[in-house]
């Protein structure tokens, strides 16, 4: 509760209190609306670098390119990572700095480049390529032009009084016209002709080798840097609440979805679910394709988009959800400890549709994985967790993990995945 004070003015020895003005509470300020939150991501292609932005609903964004600064302006204030954007842009940019404001991200450019800007619904693209700086418009000449003289307005002609017409001059008599003497031509005396001495032909000029100038190379197709391999075909539409990846295989498969590090992992145990052009423009602005080589199946990873998909499926289409939040699996898979008739200590985890392990490298942090796909979709863990053998990874689909010791093994019992070690039982605790 506010106390206000009313100022009152005390008139000496009459004990009378006059008010002189009766203050009026302060409105408190209204409190700060929440900024919304805005993604940035970049990568590094070689010969450009690609930076794109998850902008949040109702949020516009207009990028403009000043020399070397690059200059993104939000129609909003924003919540937004520097150094989350300048991540993989080291090559390209310098530094990143957003506004106390949240109104404007200015972002420093390694060197002169070239923007290409796009917009794919909710995302900005934007593509850095280096070059040259632009040409730099030619100066105005600075000298003073010369005053045009003014046009002279001709004076009215002052009229004169009209003198008498002359008198007829009579025709002068036509003169003679004068006959041309004939000229005679000279004849021409033809100077002889002088032989000329007998000069010995010039020599055959040598042939000169033409330089050979090699053809230019033309960069690979997109295509090119994928495995020929079979593909299925691949849409994007747009969701209730973001864009959506569907794959149609030629059958049905199983799958696992999970990520690791700043990856994403899409596994399947059928072919067709590879790296290619396709996919790589059906995900344009979610992240970059790479190539993952799946013994038996097919499969890719998608780098740079930490946030895993809502995944579902449908016969032989899956569909991939990427929305601005995650998610988790509609159908949890819990891996449970418990003991064989031996003793050991196993986990289990009732997974239907699971399909055989396959076991991957992972080129970026090391290690084995173990990757159970399984048929029904949604069907993923929820909770990972660690133990002293083996790190159970969280999915979205299917069930992955890193065994930390030898003779860590996976396999289907049924309609269950049995996790454990060859000979003896998992160790439970340090």
């Amino acid at each position: 509760m506010r106390a206000y004070l009313l100022p009152v003015l005390v008139a000496a020895g009459l004990g009378l209190a006059t008010p002189l003005a009766a203050q009026q509470p302060a409105t408190p300020a209204a409190a700060e609306a929440p900024r919304p939150a805005v993604g940035a991501r970049g990568w590094d292609h070689g010969d450009y670098g690609r930076l794109v932005f998850d902008l949040a609903p109702g949020v516009d964004a207009a990028p403009r390119l000043d020399g070397t600064t690059l200059n993104v302006t939000f129609d909003r204030p924003v919540r937004l990572d520097p150094a989350q954007a300048m991540r993989r842009l080291s090559r390209i940019a310098t530094d990143a700095t957003l506004s106390a404001d949240g109104l404007s991200l200015a972002i420093t450019l390694a060197g002169p480049a070239a923007l290409k800007a796009e917009r794919y619904e909710d995302k900005l693209v934007l593509d850095l390529r280096p070059g040259p700086a632009p040409a730099a418009p030619k100066p105005e000449s600075s000298k003073p032009e010369r005053p045009k003289p003014a046009p002279v307005k001709p004076e009215a002609p002052v009229p004169q009084p009209a003198k008498p017409a002359p008198a007829p001059v009579p025709p002068a008599a036509a003169p003679e016209p004068v006959k041309p003497e004939p000229v005679r031509p000279e004849p021409v005396k033809p100077e002889p002709v002088k032989p000329e001495a007998a000069k010995p032909e010039p020599a055959p000029p040598k042939p000169v080798p033409t330089p050979v100038t090699p053809a230019p190379v033309s960069p690979a197709p997109a295509a090119a840097r994928y495995p020929e391999g079979p593909t299925v075909p691949v849409t994007r539409r747009r969701g209730p609440s973001g864009a959506e990846i569907e794959m149609a295989f030629a059958a049905p498969v199983a799958a696992a979805v999970f990520g690791r590090g700043d990856s994403l992992w899409f596994v399947f145990d059928g072919p067709g679910g590879g790296a290619s052009a396709a996919l790589a423009d059906a995900l344009e602005g979610l992240g970059q394709v790479t190539v993952l080589d799946v013994p038996g199946g097919s499969g890719f990873r998608l780098a740079g988009r930490p946030l895993p998909p809502q995944v579902s499926n449908d016969g032989d289409k899956w569909r991939f959800l990427f929305a601005d939040e995650a998610r988790p699996p509609v159908r949890p898979l819990v891996a449970s400890p418990r003991a064989d008739e031996a003793g050991h200590m196993r986990l289990v985890a009732d997974a239907p549709g699971a399909r055989a392990p396959i076991d991957l490298t992972d080129p970026d942090m090391g290690g084995r994985l173990t990757v159970v796909p399984v048929a029904q979709g949604g069907a993923g863990v929820v909770v990972g967790g660690r133990l002293p053998d083996l790190e159970m990874l969280p999915t979205v689909q299917g069930i992955a993990f890193l065994p930390l010791a030898d003779g860590i093994t996976a396999r289907v019992e049924g309609d269950q995945v049995v996790i454990g070690r060859d000979g003896a039982g998992l160790t439970m605790s340090d």
